[in-house]
């Protein structure tokens, strides 16, 4: 029963001429995998193609129109978000032809095959143009409050959200950060110098020094490294090393941006005192230019995008005993962001080189699953042997995914584990295929060829999956 599920009366004939594209298509009903299928079903699948390859043609030509015909050109960066359109309309559009063209509902299984390539080669390159366009996006949108690059930019942000500040005293502050260091999820360890200016107006009573609120411990504590006198006043400068506790994203891990900021309190807590940025003290604060961080400094598998100062108001629901001074009022505090783009080479070899691994190795399993006594005895491939091969590869996958858990030490679910998880279920289901072409179960599907179908499905089933879960997680 087995052996005889193939595709028109003339379908095994043809192929076995050589040239697998001799037969007939039926003119009233023909088996489709097994299964009786009326004529008016072979249009429905041919002009559906046709339809997917439009839908996907549509997408990419107004997108493009869009940007084409107004004033606002697609980003040659790869940043604008259209471009994500951009690549699912070609994936619909690769998908649409191919299937088209090469007419696999007619049983010739040389063009199922090239249709199962074309497809997979089509959702594999539109995930990586999906992974490029992931990493080279780098929208500044990470900042804590609102970015100040100059004295203009500062008044307005002062005078727009804080009109309270406007009238005290203001410190000059500024930030050289020398390395970066995560010691876990949540915290990260900071060294460098932050360093005021104090006027010759300075208030008599001024108590000098910064506080770093998010700190563990010593967040009183830098050591004052130098003191000069300068024009007009004098400059005080203190060096950090200091660990603090952050609240980081991993969901879109190995694609992360994570911002280390620097948040600084004057310890004047009658707000006398406004900490800003000491804008005279840097040659550019353009953020790409990178102010304010060391320029032997060791990135650690990150790559830095951009840094700069920037005002932010945290609200209170209490006066810390200052007689509702610091209570329910918006008060500028000063941030220093340092915004780090993560090395996904490191995590995708790390991790993706060995799922590449197993999805093969489950792929020539599938393959050599079989119903026929024949090749089964050739290759020496029993039911109990691909169980126990999916075992070994369950294990190993597990041990993978406890991996990522444990190096990022987060409860979060990030996009890297969607690799671990899809090869679950493929694991699953070429164990579960094993079962059923075993028992005694009539499948069409499974039938159809000897277990042909799986094979067919196999890669654009798994890469589908993963384009799917990636656009549907950063786009």
């Amino acid at each position: 029963m087995r052996a005889s599920a193939d595709l028109g009366a003339g379908a095994g004939s043809g192929e076995a001429a050589g040239d697998g594209e001799s037969a007939p298509q039926p003119s009233v009903a023909g088996p489709l995998f097994g299964v009786p299928t009326p004529q008016p079903w072979f249009g429905v699948m041919h002009w559906g193609a046709l339809l997917l390859a439009l839908a996907g043609a549509a997408i990419v030509g107004t997108t493009v129109w869009r940007h084409l015909g107004g004033a606002v050109p697609l980003s040659p960066g790869l940043n604008d978000p259209d471009w994500a359109a951009v690549v699912g309309g070609g994936v619909l559009l690769g998908l649409g032809l191919s299937a088209f063209f090469l007419r696999p509902e007619l049983g010739i299984f040389r063009r199922q095959i090239l249709t199962s390539i074309a497809w997979a080669v089509t959702l594999l390159g539109g995930l990586v143009l999906l992974w490029v366009l992931i990493d080279s996006s780098s929208v500044r949108d990470d900042w804590v409050g609102t970015p100040v690059l100059n004295e203009s930019q500062l008044d307005a942000v002062i005078q727009e959200r804080f009109p309270a500040a406007e009238s005290v005293y203001r410190v000059p502050t500024g930030v050289q950060i020398q390395s970066v260091e995560f010691k876990s999820a949540a915290n990260v360890e900071v060294t460098g110098y932050v360093w005021q200016f104090y006027g010759d107006d300075a208030p008599a009573d001024l108590v000098e020094g910064f506080v770093l609120p998010d700190a563990l411990r010593d967040a009183y504590t830098a050591t004052e490294a130098y003191r000069w006198a300068v024009p007009g006043g004098e400059v005080v400068g203190w060096y950090i090393a200091a660990t603090l506790r952050q609240s980081f994203d991993y969901q879109y891990y190995p694609f992360e941006r994570e911002n280390v900021w620097l948040r600084l309190w004057s310890r004047d807590f009658d707000r006398r005192v406004l900490l800003v940025p000491d804008f005279d003290a840097y040659d550019d604060l353009t953020p790409t230019t990178l102010p304010g961080i060391e320029r032997s400094f060791v990135h650690g598998g990150w790559d830095p995008l951009y840094s700069g100062f920037s005002l932010f108001a945290d609200s209170y629901n209490v006066d810390f005993g200052a007689e509702g001074s610091l209570a329910n009022a918006a008060y500028p505090e000063l941030y220093f962001n340092f915004v780090l783009r993560r090395d996904f080479l490191g995590p995708f070899t790390e991790h993706l080189v060995y799922a590449s691994a197993v999805a093969l190795l489950l792929f020539g399993l599938l393959a050599l699953t079989s119903s026929n006594d024949a090749t089964r005895g050739r290759f020496g491939i029993t039911t109990a042997g691909v169980l126990g091969s999916c075992g070994v590869f369950l294990f190993g996958v597990i041990a993978k995914h406890n991996q990522i858990r444990t190096s990022l030490d987060t409860q979060q679910i990030t996009y890297l584990e969607a690799v671990p998880v899809l090869l679950y279920g493929m694991i699953v289901l070429v164990a579960l295929n094993a079962i059923v072409v075993a028992s005694p179960l009539d499948v069409p599907l499974l039938e159809y060829r000897d277990n042909r179908f799986p094979e067919l499905v196999y890669w654009p089933l798994l890469f589908g999956l993963l384009f799917a879960v990636t656009y549907a997680v950063f786009f």
